[in-house]
């Protein structure tokens, strides 16, 4: 899907839509870390600023004060050229931008993910991002699905901070979705992310039991299993 396929299926507002490549020279002298310069050097293949909303655009009114800052929000595609984990890029062009980003993320098996950020306001007025929130892996249909319920019709447009923590709602619950399979409106990204922590460490746990060849060790290791089993239905009952 190129950038211009996937402004038509969010539907931006004309005047908001913008559609131009942000040139990775431009990101890459901006950056100070050896690492984060790497990944914009190598891992990253396009990056296409697809729409800008803020109050002059769209009539949102902002929300500005000494702890956050919601004056503009950015819709960002980033496309991959390598093996990267998605919220590594999204980390590393928010980190350049002074504004609350939005980035739909394309890997190299033409699956997407979409993020926003947890942002801080530093002394300077600069919105530093410190985690993200994010949708987990989808494609095909299911991507449509989750862009149309990101359309600005679908969001409410009290001022940019509610629209802005709409889009985490409806990320994390397709998160929740992806991860259990359950249908919820709204979660917590604390609790996706340790829902999603806690099906990776019964994943490892169920390689080990499996590896494991001596009784007298895979017996401590079923019954770890069992607890990790029952913490994570204790996480889900808390959807």
């Amino acid at each position: 899907m190129d950038s211009k396929e996937l402004i038509n299926l969010f539907e931006f507002p004309d005047k908001t839509i913008v559609n131009q490549t942000i040139f990775k020279v431009d990101l890459y002298n901006q950056l100070e870390k050896v690492k984060e310069r790497q990944i914009v050097q190598y891992d990253l293949d396009k990056i296409t600023l697809l729409s800008i909303l803020n109050e002059s655009r769209i009539n949102i009114p902002v929300v500005i004060d000494d702890v956050e800052s919601f004056e503009e929000l950015l819709f960002i595609y980033i496309e991959l050229r390598t093996i990267i984990r998605p919220q590594f890029a999204f980390k590393t062009i928010a980190s350049t931008m002074p504004y609350h980003m939005v980035g739909i993320v394309k890997d190299v098996n033409n699956q997407y993910t979409v993020l926003t950020g947890n942002y801080k306001l530093n002394k300077s007025g600069f919105l530093n991002i410190q985690d993200t929130n994010q949708s987990g892996t989808i494609e095909g249909q299911s991507f449509v699905k989750l862009i149309k319920k990101l359309r600005h019709t679908e969001l409410p447009t009290l001022n940019l901070k509610i629209y802005y923590q709409a889009i985490n709602d409806v990320l994390n619950a397709n998160r929740i979705r992806s991860l259990t399979g359950m249908q919820v409106e709204k979660v917590d990204n604390e609790l996706s992310t340790k829902i999603e922590e806690q099906k990776k460490n019964i994943k490892g746990l169920k390689g080990k039991i499996k590896k494991e060849k001596q009784l007298n060790r895979k017996i401590p290791l079923m019954q770890k299993l069992e607890k990790e089993n029952r913490y994570l239905e204790e996480l889900i009952r808390e959807l």
